[in-house]
């Protein structure tokens, strides 16, 4: 795990952030460490090239919990909530020309990459 004070590649930013967010839309309950990863990989995303390829609700979701509250709202069932991170972060995943290791296939044509 990363320290607040260092700094994440995009790509690992992405990765992390992405897993973190599937699994909150999973509804897991987060331990100790997950809301600061969250807050690393956030601030690495927002602060960095990706920023305006970004979802809308990564702004005011400012904390792993708030995104929490976020996403329950959007929908009941937890494969519809996955597919909708999936498709949310597509433009992140298309410009770093890589492909998220756990989207749902719908999201994601492997012949895009």
């Amino acid at each position: 795990m990363l320290m607040p004070d260092m700094v994440m590649s995009d790509l690992d930013a992405l990765e992390e952030f992405h897993e973190l967010l599937r699994g909150s839309a999973q509804g897991h309950s987060p331990d100790r460490a997950l809301p600061v990863r969250y807050q690393i990989c956030r601030t690495a995303l927002i602060t960095g090239p990706l920023r305006g390829y970004l979802p809308g609700f990564v702004i005011p979701c400012v904390s792993l919990y708030k995104f929490r509250e976020f996403i329950a709202l959007y929908d009941q069932d937890a494969s519809q909530r996955l597919k909708f991170i999936d498709r949310a972060l597509e433009d992140c995943w298309t410009l770093l020309n890589e492909r998220p290791a756990h989207a749902t296939h719908d999201a994601f044509d492997v012949d895009e990459f």
